[in-house]
């Protein structure tokens, strides 16, 4: 962080910056979120959200850079941004492929990401058995919404950028139940 960031961030009573991460069987990532958070107040300033496509390469240090600058944003205009749009692309899929190498990827399968595709309504198309070095396995193929990050954040959040907000889940709360508590 730049030292011109920093006194900024002083300047507005933050003293702690606490970044979290959603995740989703079939979609590993869909959100990073970078909350600024003023203890002494016990309220969150500002909080940041970058949506990863399902088109990206995860990056945490891209997810993190684009959430902080956000939620810096929010910060020092004192207002919401970026307002979460979740329709559009209603149309355009995106094909992704799992392969099972072993017993665990077939439970996991199973059992986290076939009930997550079924809420979806997405049809799972089995890939024809491969066997290589002497290991069978197996592939499946389903075609998700391009929009499924998005329509998932949107559930949380309205706005990428947003100022004061009222926390919106669990891990937001706690944070700052365990600052008040820390700073007791």
């Amino acid at each position: 962080m730049l030292k011109e960031q920093k006194e900024v961030l002083e300047q507005n009573g933050i003293d702690k910056i606490f970044f979290y991460y959603e995740g989703s069987p079939i979609a590993k990532n869909i959100h990073t979120t970078c909350l600024l958070i003023n203890t002494k107040e016990q309220r969150i300033e500002a909080r940041g959200v970058s949506i990863c496509s399902l088109l990206d390469t995860f990056s945490r240090k891209k997810g993190k850079d684009k959430s902080s600058g956000r939620a810096l944003k929010a910060l020092l205009n004192k207002q919401n941004f970026h307002r979460i749009n979740g329709e559009g692309r209603e149309g355009e899929k995106v094909i992704k492929i799992i392969t099972i190498k072993n017993k665990a990827d077939h439970e996991n399968f199973l059992n986290n990401q076939v009930p997550e595709l079924s809420l979806l309504n997405q049809q799972i198309s089995d890939i024809e058995p491969i066997t290589r070095n002497g290991k069978y396995i197996k592939k499946y193929k389903f075609a998700l919404p391009a929009n499924y990050p998005i329509k998932r954040t949107n559930e949380s959040f309205k706005y990428k950028s947003e100022f004061r907000p009222t926390p919106v889940n669990e891990i937001e709360s706690k944070v700052l139940l365990r600052n008040k508590n820390n700073s007791r």
